[in-house]
């Protein structure tokens, strides 16, 4: 998903492609541009003229990061997907090791908690009182501060495919639907250009969480 992130697109496909450059099986990179007015969707137009393993996704207008990851995870066609931000906190050079996990350890999905990371005090406080809070009272196995940077092999791609729900919370979505899951532990890096989603956005994610995947609030 891409939101406003012109100023980084040019490292982060210089990082994408020096990745995945030992991969004997082929690869396409699919952006999903979600209503950018900075250039960003111009920018990566160009570019998957001159790629041919770009595939750029143009939404209508600007539908929220859950909307733009799920038209991504939709369209695309790999026998394994990886799901990750744009803005490089996400580092690609993790990609290999997740495929090796998965390989090794014969998972459906590696999921990456944060052990650490470069961003406010107050927001490692909020993300840590969240994740509690879901530990807590969600009914989906609790992995930790993990985030939407995963791996997932196309039978869980294609489960989340018949997931109806219109308002979304993934990184639950993909919790809950089982397979063998296995964790690999990085430090998040800080955001290098753009912004990320307001205190009041991420504020409504979490109560998003907690009605989609507990009962609590319901019972209150």
């Amino acid at each position: 998903p891409v939101f406003n992130e012109r100023a980084v697109l040019p490292e982060l496909w210089r990082r994408l492609t020096e990745a995945l450059a030992g991969l004997r099986q082929g690869y396409e990179v699919v952006f999903v541009d979600d209503g950018s007015s900075d250039g960003s969707t111009e920018y990566l137009t160009e570019l998957a003229r001159q790629e041919s393993a770009i595939r750029v996704i143009v939404l209508s207008r600007n539908f929220g990061m859950e909307v733009a990851m799920s038209a991504g995870i939709d369209s695309a066609a790999g026998d394994h997907v990886v799901l990750m931000h744009a803005d490089l906190q996400d580092p690609p050079e993790l990609i290999p090791e997740m495929l090796a996990a998965l390989r090794d350890t014969d998972a459906d999905v590696v999921y990456t908690r944060r052990i650490g990371s470069e961003e406010s005090r107050l927001k490692r406080f909020l993300a840590t009182v969240f994740y509690r809070m879901m530990e807590r009272v969600s009914r989906v196995p609790y992995q930790g501060q993990a985030g939407d940077f995963k791996l997932m092999t196309r039978r869980v791609v294609d489960g989340l495919g018949q997931m109806g729900e219109r308002r979304r919370f993934l990184r639950g979505m993909v919790a809950w639907a089982g397979f063998h899951q296995v964790p690999i532990d990085y430090h998040r890096g800080r955001r290098t250009s753009g912004r990320g989603a307001s205190y009041g956005a991420l504020l409504r994610l979490a109560f998003e969480a907690l009605a989609s995947f507990s009962d609590v609030p319901l019972h209150i």
